[in-house]
């Protein structure tokens, strides 16, 4: 599994989320099939849209609700060509701006 990875958005806001899929896959001698799939899991102030795969890398736009604030809990699921399947977790915060 590749890591869980956490990071803080502003009501309102949209942020490209990455992860180095290639490298998890290398380390275990295969390869990635196809794009990994990005899932809300828990939360509901966030959306993912755009979700790619390039040299190795998955991303997706996640953009923060404008009237609500809150964790979210998102899962990328990524399918090797070997069969395995490597979930990664991103934990996102969305947060009121201030000037504390």
């Amino acid at each position: 599994m590749f890591r869980l990875k956490s990071d803080e958005m502003y009501k309102g806001t949209a942020s490209i989320a990455t992860f180095d899929i290639g490298s998890e896959a290398s380390a275990k001698g295969t390869e990635v099939s196809g794009t990994p799939s990005w899932t809300v899991e828990s939360g509901s102030t966030v959306t993912i849209s755009n979700e790619d795969l390039s040299n190795g890398y998955a991303t997706a736009l996640i953009t923060s609700s404008s009237n609500n604030t809150g964790c979210n809990l998102i899962r990328i699921t990524a399918a090797m060509e070997n069969g395995e399947i490597i979930p990664g977790y991103l934990r996102v915060n969305v947060i009121e701006p201030s000037c504390e």
